[in-house]
């Protein structure tokens, strides 16, 4: 089992050790690397689809429930090499260390124990992996570093593919609840997605703009610095809230409009500079063939209770969202 005293995670760390695991950890994650697997999360995406067109045509469709929670769970999974039969598994996890994340440092026994049998379940499978490769992730993130000159260890590849697990779904299930808020109350844009499916992309963009799945990131000073008319000593911990960013109106014209033409490529919504997140690509990819395909079945949605929103400051979107949508 990983050595929890010293485990990192590729977001809280600075250079030199960042340069090194983003070079190691980024090969796989390029859009070129991530458009390969766009045949089968396609298919993916239908077969999810049609579990929440099901629940439709019984009047109990829950886009979260079943969709978009789901969706990008199987494709983390399919991405590790690690059955469907643990998506259960996967989504409690995640959902405990974002709790963690969200609440603070004060951990409950039963994040606590969480974080534990998610740790020791992925140092079993990079274990396995290290003997018996596999054609997924983890397989080839081991392969492609046994000849670096400082190959990722097994405690750093554990805390990646924790981070990969948490952060690979949790985005996406928000990006595509905050979508799905946008399209309830303005129909237009749905039925514009439908007759122009080359605005997709750039809508994916609006939305990581207009309701981004992480609205504020800590961070802390290395030394003293100064901020507008504060000075800021040393060790001090900043809250950068992206979201207002990307909604302020001395870049953006009417900020709170979502605008589908707008395609704005200089948001925040990933972050920026060397923390630019990693999974962007796969994210963006989700939310494209997800969104294409509810455009192309789906002709108007109705939220039909009010969502669930996650907990806490820094995340945006919806643990539940009952609909009921009417086909094309």
């Amino acid at each position: 089992m990983a050595d929890t005293d010293n485990l990192r995670i590729l977001i809280a760390i600075d250079p030199p050790d960042h340069v090194r695991l983003r070079r190691l950890l980024s090969r796989p994650f390029t859009p070129r690397s991530i458009g390969l697997h766009e045949g089968w999360m396609r298919t993916v995406c239908e077969e999810r689809f049609a579990t929440l067109l099901a629940a439709n045509s019984q009047g109990v469709a829950d886009w979260v429930r079943d969709f978009t929670w789901p969706f990008p769970v199987l494709v983390i999974g399919e991405l590790m090499g690690i059955p469907a039969s643990m998506r259960d598994d996967f989504k409690r996890w995640s959902d405990d260390l974002i709790g963690i994340f969200v609440g603070g440092p004060n951990l409950s026994d039963k994040k606590a124990d969480s974080m534990l049998e998610m740790v020791g379940f992925f140092g079993e499978i990079i274990d396995r992996r290290r003997s018996q490769p596999r054609g997924d992730l983890v397989s080839m993130l081991i392969g492609k570093t046994e000849a670096d000159e400082q190959p990722l260890t097994a405690d750093e590849l554990v805390m990646f593919c924790v981070l990969l697990l948490v952060a690979g779904n949790e985005t996406t299930t928000n990006l595509l609840s905050n979508v799905m808020k946008v399209l309830a109350q303005d129909p237009a844009t749905l039925r514009t997605m439908r007759d122009e499916p080359s605005l997709i992309p750039g809508a994916v963009e609006e939305a990581l703009r207009y309701e981004s799945p992480v609205q504020a990131v800590p961070r802390g000073t290395t030394c003293s610095t100064q901020l507008g008319n504060a000075r800021l000593p040393e060790g001090t911990i900043v809250l950068a809230y992206v979201g207002a960013a990307n909604r302020d109106e001395r870049h953006y014209e009417d900020p709170d409009h979502f605008d589908l033409h707008r395609n704005p490529t200089d948001h925040l919504g990933f972050g920026s500079g060397i923390h630019l997140c990693l999974g962007a690509p796969l994210a963006r990819l989700e939310a494209h063939i997800a969104l294409e395909t509810l455009a192309r079945q789906v002709a108007d949605v109705e939220i039909t209770a009010p969502p669930v929103p996650t907990g806490g400051l820094l995340l945006r979107g919806a643990s539940s969202m009952p609909v009921q949508m009417e086909l094309v």
